[in-house]
């Protein structure tokens, strides 16, 4: 199975039908899927030792499971299921918040087990409660249809770039992924034709029993008809997704465990109405990523990471968990990379010798990265902060090319002619590359001493300074620090 193509679909909304996008499918699923073995990854390190859920609660990535036991019994039997996590388009992109569920599934994904990432498009305008104090703003539409063809593509490039990731870590039994948008079968669904068929197999004191219906009955605020139906909505996208791919498990956050319920129980009552395969379905929750403050990293928090390099560049998503606490270096370790749980050990012990080296930090900032942004970003990002934050860099090693790429579209690397710096004064080639820096401030801060250049950083304090040769990196390469933390590259073509 393969998805083919993206194509345009209408949402009875006139503003958003020529933003939507939907993978076209191209095989559907009934309830009862033929049952295949699982291929062995080449790196034996890959495939844990323990059976997956168990290895998943090891590493500290599940929190909640439906039926634990009978899920392992399942995957023990060899089943390969087909897997959902969704997100409502909220915003224009997915945090790191969002990223725990979504690496759940990918370690089925990663087994062969097949990814489903459902856009919202649909529930978005009803309004999650979950862990809110607050019903939602409505969302216009056409910030809505932004924000869905956002995440839409954000999604499908985070579970590629994680499936990259896993085939260099030696996971070669990859399931197919697909991405879809719950709009497409709720435009149709009219709301009479919904209570009739599924609202009679809802119960209202299961619904009433929700944790975040409860939280927001209890509040002042109170909780609208909308947000107290969203749970019905999940739970038949779940019920849809089981009937036309055979979808079994459903991946949320911690605060979504109500809702995924909700749909397993709803599932169940579904297939003996409709006289459907009896086939179990499972929710799986993850646990909420928190600061070292327990505070819940999320958008709604105001300290969100974004996901889109245009809103947290890769390099700045890579000082983030370079930032983490010591405390936290394990459990993200463990929570938030494909590394085997010994090789995590290793890093750990290595990291406890000498915490001010951060080692744990870096090997956590350079594994989310390139799951996030793609296998390599981790490595430049890790240049960056070596360049960026290293006293000296002498014994790195580093040519000028591997840097010249590493701050690759990167405001501090300009290029230049070389006629145009080589042998032209020093202060000249910073006013050129520093423009927010009047000539006085620049010669202020040579005669304090407060500018190095070269590999060696080499300090220099005489504004009447020209260019040296060796002050160039391979002969093409000058490195400038401006104070501590001013790094201007400049690439001589």
């Amino acid at each position: 199975m393969r998805y083919q193509g993206l194509l345009l679909w209408p949402c009875g909304s006139s503003s958003c039908k020529s933003w939507r996008l939907r993978l076209e499918q191209t095989r559907r699923y009934s309830c009862s899927r033929s049952i295949h073995s699982s291929a062995q990854p080449r790196n034996s390190e890959a495939e844990p030792s323990l059976n997956l859920v168990d290895h998943l609660m090891q590493r500290g990535i599940v929190k909640d499971i439906t039926d634990p036991d009978a899920l392992t019994e399942t995957l023990a039997r060899g089943t390969k299921a087909a897997t959902y996590c969704g997100a409502d388009p909220t915003a224009k992109s997915l945090h790191v918040g969002n990223l725990v569920p979504l690496l759940a599934m990918l370690h089925f994904g990663i087994r062969g087990h097949e990814m489903i990432g459902l856009i919202g498009g649909a529930t978005v305008d009803v309004g999650d409660p979950s862990g809110r104090d607050t019903e939602r703003v409505k969302i216009e539409d056409e910030v809505k249809c932004t924000n869905e063809m956002a995440i839409s593509n954000q999604m499908q490039r985070l579970l590629q770039n994680g499936i990259a990731y896993a085939r260099s870590k030696g996971y070669n039994d990859i399931g197919p992924l697909r991405i879809v948008n719950n709009v497409t079968w709720w435009k149709d669904m009219s709301f009479l034709g919904f209570m009739g068929t599924v609202g009679r197999h809802l119960r209202v004191q299961e619904m009433l029993k929700r944790q975040s219906v409860q939280r927001r009955i209890s509040s002042e605020a109170g909780i609208g008809f909308n947000e107290f139906t969203y749970q019905a909505l999940q739970a038949y996208d779940f019920f849809h997704l089981h009937k036309t791919f055979g979808c079994n498990i459903q991946f949320g956050g911690s605060d979504q465990y109500g809702n995924i319920a909700s749909g397993v129980d709803l599932t169940s009552r579904l297939q003996f109405a409709q006289n459907l395969p009896r086939i179990q379905t499972f929710g799986v929750t993850t646990p909420l990523l928190t600061t070292a403050t327990g505070e819940k990293l999320g958008k709604s928090a105001g300290n969100a990471v974004w996901l889109d390099p245009a809103l947290t560049s890769p390099f700045a998503f890579y000082q983030y968990f370079v930032r983490l606490p010591d405390v936290d270096v394990e459990k993200y370790l463990r929570i938030l990379t494909l590394l085997p749980l010994n090789e995590i050990d290793k890093i750990v012990a290595k990291h406890n010798e000498d915490p001010s080296l951060r080692v744990g930090q870096h090997a956590l900032a350079r594994e989310v990265t390139d799951i996030v942004h793609g296998v390599g970003f981790g490595d430049k990002a890790y240049i960056q902060s070596r360049i960026l934050y290293s006293p000296s860099l002498e014994g790195m090693r580093y040519s000028a090319i591997q840097i010249i790429s590493a701050f690759e579209n990167d405001s501090q690397l300009k290029a230049f002619h070389a006629a145009d710096i080589l042998e032209e004064r020093l202060v000249k080639v910073i006013q050129k590359v520093a423009s927010n820096r009047s000539m006085k401030s620049i010669r202020e801060l040579v005669n304090s001493g407060g500018v190095y250049v070269g590999p060696k950083l080499t300090r220099v304090d005489d504004v009447q300074a020209t260019i040296q040769p060796e002050w160039l990196l391979d002969g093409r390469l000058l490195i400038i620090r401006l104070g501590k933390s001013d790094l201007q590259l400049i690439s001589l073509e």
